[in-house]
């Protein structure tokens, strides 16, 4: 007699399914035990259930997988860097660079790495400047579209120079107004 066998429910599907479960007051622990995954599984497909659609879509179409999402979720941005890159948006980019490269999940992780390493250092210059600064350098930021250590470095870099000239301009200022002083 014929085996129906039943069609491959899409992975996004099973994030809605553990979602609307939830959404019935299931624990993940109860979600767990029907299932047959661990309550660290739910609670991840839990979290992967509120991606971006276009996210979801990349996934639905195994372009990527939730291992590669496992990796790419680490990254987090503040909210002040928006102007230049939002964490959802950086998630997007790295799962459409994961999958228009065919990226293995070691490779996504390396790239993940240097996206991270870049937000680093525009982290780290960000909170180095007076408000007037971090404001362009988020500026400069998002007009290059920097995503790359280097393309952040040079942002970096226009700061500081028109920092440096600001301060030039401010100190001989000061000195012009005190010689002015002592000759009156």
């Amino acid at each position: 007699f014929p085996v129906t066998i039943p069609a491959p429910v899409s992975i996004v599907d099973v994030w809605a399914n553990y979602a609307a479960l939830a959404g019935q007051g299931w624990t993940q622990e109860k979600i767990s035990e029907a299932v047959g995954v661990s309550r660290q599984m739910v609670g991840f497909r839990l979290s992967l259930h509120k991606l971006p659609i276009e996210i979801k879509t990349l996934a639905t179409q195994d372009f990527i997988s939730e291992t590669h999402l496992r990796e790419i979720m680490i990254l987090l941005l503040e909210l002040h860097f928006s102007q230049w890159l939002t964490t959802d948006s950086a998630m997007l980019e790295l799962c459409q660079i994961a999958a228009k490269d065919k990226l293995t999940v070691r490779d996504t992780k390396k790239v993940v790495e240097q996206w991270k390493s870049f937000i680093d250092l525009a982290t780290k210059a960000h909170d180095t400047f007076p408000p007037e600064y971090q404001a362009m350098l988020i500026s400069a930021l998002a007009t290059s579209k920097a995503r790359t250590a280097k393309e952040v470095q040079k942002a970096i870099d226009g700061v500081i120079m028109t920092k440096a000239k600001a301060d030039k301009a401010a100190a001989e200022r000061l000195k012009r107004e005190q010689q002015e002083k002592e000759l009156s």
